[in-house]
């Protein structure tokens, strides 16, 4: 029988967990075994509708959303047994794709984060915030995490979460604030203009950016790029197929961008030692076919139950 979930059922899984489901996912497709294709792009009048597809060994599927000035804008993820083609489970919702992104950003900051306990400073305090704050906790140690955001209400509830979760977690009222000695910085706002001054930042830090990222339209400029020792991405042909063209491409520096797959695949002693050490960015694009393995791996724990 079809397991039908919806945003409510996912509240039982745990961060580590997903973080670890994204780091399997990513170790399958640097070996191959995880196929993740391009976007699917269908043109309405108002709007498109884009489909992104994965496939392993044992299951595939697809999730479907719209681009339509629509207020919930509800996603539908299913996923098939691979061995007989029979529909396993589906998600309808917006919560599995943040969780799906803030547990990428986990692993981001698994491989690339301090490994002692963490000073975090988020900007932005919407569910994608949230996700990542969420994933993190069980990817990290977190010492402290500065929460910032345009709305004074919306940080003091993000931080009011975040204690839920045993995190000491405090709202300020500015980005300079906030990112003054962390050690991870996540950006996730929808800001078109830069929200951050590099010079504000630790040498040895990392920052994870959600947010646009396309030339004239992106929430940080080429500076918290220049002298960075890392710069990584969860999908290289995603970020290099944006159009307008993503501000790294248009830079010029899109070769020297990390795959996040290639570091989640290398000997964690190697990666220790290469990648933690000055201004690491990770650029956030979300690398389709992982939510296909996601939900897989949700089913496979409830199945077991």
């Amino acid at each position: 029988m079809t397991l039908l979930l919806t945003d409510g059922d996912l509240d039982s899984v745990a961060p580590g967990d997903a973080v670890a489901w994204m780091l399997e996912a990513l170790q399958l497709r640097a070996s191959g075994a995880l196929s993740s294709p391009p976007r699917v792009h269908a043109s309405l009048v108002s709007g498109k509708i884009v489909m992104t597809a994965g496939q392993t060994a044992t299951h595939y599927g697809y999730r479907v959303y719209d681009t339509l000035p629509t207020t919930a804008g509800q996603q539908i993820v299913a996923v098939h047994d691979a061995s007989s083609g029979d529909i396993a489970a589906v998600h309808v919702g917006n919560k599995l794709g943040a969780m799906r992104t803030g547990a990428l950003g986990g692993v981001a900051a698994s491989l690339l984060g301090p490994q002692g306990p963490a000073h975090l400073a988020i900007i932005g305090a919407g569910h994608q915030a949230w996700a990542q704050l969420w994933a993190i906790s069980g990817a990290t140690d977190i010492a402290h995490v500065a929460i910032t955001s345009r709305s004074e209400d919306s940080r003091k509830q993000l931080a009011a979460q975040a204690q839920e979760l045993g995190i000491d977690a405090r709202p300020v009222s500015s980005v300079r604030e906030a990112t003054e000695g962390a050690d991870i910085v996540v950006l996730a706002t929808n800001s078109s203009t830069p929200v951050l001054d590099a010079t504000w930042l630790k040498d040895d830090v990392l920052v994870t950016t959600l947010g646009p990222k396309q030339v004239g339209r992106a929430e940080f400029d080429l500076a918290l790029l220049d002298g960075a020792t890392v710069v990584t991405t969860d999908s290289p042909d995603q970020l290099r197929a944006y159009d307008p063209p993503a501000l790294v491409a248009d830079a010029g520096l899109s070769a020297g961008v990390v795959d996040l797959a290639t570091l989640a695949a290398a000997d964690r002693g190697q990666t220790e030692s290469s990648v933690r050490t000055g201004r690491r960015v990770y650029l956030s694009v979300g690398l389709a076919g992982t939510e296909v393995h996601m939900l897989a791996r949700i089913y496979e724990q409830r199945s077991s139950a």
